[in-house]
């Protein structure tokens, strides 16, 4: 399975394993093994694209429902400059600090990023395509969460990664992503609402794609994620890391900031 791979910088390429290895035995026993446990759990087979979700409800409860549905990864693209990556900490309770999310200014870039680290995007859309219908494409798959169980999904996925795009609610995807789109995705409704809120939304979905079965996380990639939740999760981290190894500053500030995960070009990349 391919995907963005993890990347450190020769000179930092020595310290993954180092900050566990010296915060984790400072931890009570049940903080560490839940941490450690949690790390076993999680899944880099599915990414998360959020289009122009700039309300800080809807971004907390999606950060929320990724932490909860085992996986680690989202890009917020944004077409609208003024939109900002907001939070509200009553909603998202924590959630934030497991997950690595990036922002990106262009859903051209987002998409040729995806498809060079060989992701199957599929956009995710009522299932009466209402939203999308000016923009529909006859000749791309479409599934159902219901089938993502079955052999045709599993032929289609091909054993690589899924990236999911999620529109807004009123006006579903933008058609720039279909130059890089490979299906479309939808919730079987049987009531009488006609969407889902986003968060809702992407659980059901991601609560399917889990129940699939994947390949755990490399060791390289295990370790870094561990560094990562320590160095951001533990109470005076940087103080206590650098009293013991001063040499870890460089590599404290780089894997505080999930640099290792780093999908687009700097001059494009912001970190939330």
């Amino acid at each position: 399975m391919s995907g963005f791979a993890y990347h450190v910088p020769e000179p930092l390429s020595k310290y993954p394993g180092t900050i566990a290895s010296l915060l984790l035995p400072l931890l009570s026993k049940e903080r560490s093994e839940r941490i450690s446990g949690g790390l076993v759990e999680r899944r880099r087979d599915v990414l998360c694209v959020f289009e122009n979700t700039h309300h800080s409800h809807n971004v907390s409860a999606v950060l929320r429902t990724i932490d909860a549905m085992g996986f680690i990864e989202t890009i917020f693209a944004y077409t609208n400059s003024s939109m900002r990556f907001r939070q509200r900490d009553s909603v998202e309770r924590g959630s934030s600090q497991w997950l690595i999310s990036r922002r990106s200014n262009s859903i051209v870039e987002t998409g040729e990023a995806l498809r060079r680290a060989g992701y199957r995007l599929l956009l995710v859309s009522l299932p009466s395509f209402a939203t999308t219908a000016t923009s529909y494409r006859q000749d791309l798959p479409q599934f159902t969460v219901d089938e993502v169980g079955s052999p045709g999904f599993h032929e289609f996925v091909a054993g690589k990664p899924i990236a999911l795009v999620f529109g807004s609610e009123l006006n579903g995807v933008s058609p720039d992503w279909l130059a890089h789109a490979d299906g479309y995705l939808s919730i079987r409704m049987s009531g009488f609402v006609e969407s889902l809120n986003i968060s809702v939304c992407a659980g059901i979905i991601l609560q399917a794609l889990r129940a699939r079965g994947a390949e755990q996380m490399l060791q390289y990639e295990q370790s870094l994620l561990l560094d990562y939740w320590l160095a951001r999760s533990t109470t005076n981290a940087s103080r206590t890391l650098l009293s013991l190894r001063p040499d870890l500053s460089d590599y404290l500030n780089f894997v505080r900031s999930g640099s290792f995960f780093d999908p687009f070009p700097k001059a494009h990349l912001d970190h939330l």
